[in-house]
């Protein structure tokens, strides 16, 4: 049965992506009414290369049904899957996930992605992919630290107080 239709776009053509009650999803070119479950490796290239401005070569290109190192699903990001991932040979290694089946893309990763995601994800939400789905571990890791933090904290409110209670208005 039908779920949902969404109007989008593929290849520059409107269509219909429609969602069936069995997690199925077909697009449907509103013009001719032609049907669609996914799109090939060639027009996925063909995508990637427009998303991206790309002229170098095509690396790789790999329909993925889990997630990697920097597709991944967060608080903030719902995560599309199966995807394809087209990686080109240019000097900012880009990567283009696009939906597998309207060809739209959900993620454009190059080297400042990249690096944003290990100084920034990585640190600041502790994501590492040695950690984050190995719970005791991760517990065992990330306890300490937040204990340090409140510590840190309650040091600074400690000597806050002590030197307003110095500063206090008849001494």
């Amino acid at each position: 049965t039908l779920v949902a239709v969404d109007l989008t776009q593929s290849g520059g053509h409107a269509g219909y992506l429609t969602h069936l009650s069995s997690g199925v999803r077909i697009w449907v070119d509103a013009t001719t009414g032609a049907l669609r479950r996914e799109i090939d490796s060639a027009e996925a290239i063909r995508v990637a290369r427009e998303v991206a401005s790309v002229a170098s070569g095509v690396a790789t290109v790999e329909r993925r049904s889990t997630a990697d190192a920097f597709y991944y699903a967060t608080h903030h990001r719902d995560l599309t899957l199966p995807v394809w991932r087209v990686q080109f040979r240019d000097a900012t290694h880009t990567s283009v996930y696009l939906d597998p089946v309207n060809g739209m893309p959900t993620a454009l990763i190059d080297d400042n992605v990249r690096r944003w995601r290990w100084w920034r994800d990585g640190l600041h939400d502790f994501d590492f992919p040695a950690l984050v789905n190995k719970r005791p571990l991760w517990d065992v890791v990330m306890l300490p630290l937040m204990l340090g933090g409140v510590l840190s904290c309650l040091t600074g409110v400690w000597l806050l107080g002590r030197r307003l209670w110095r500063w206090r208005p008849g001494r």
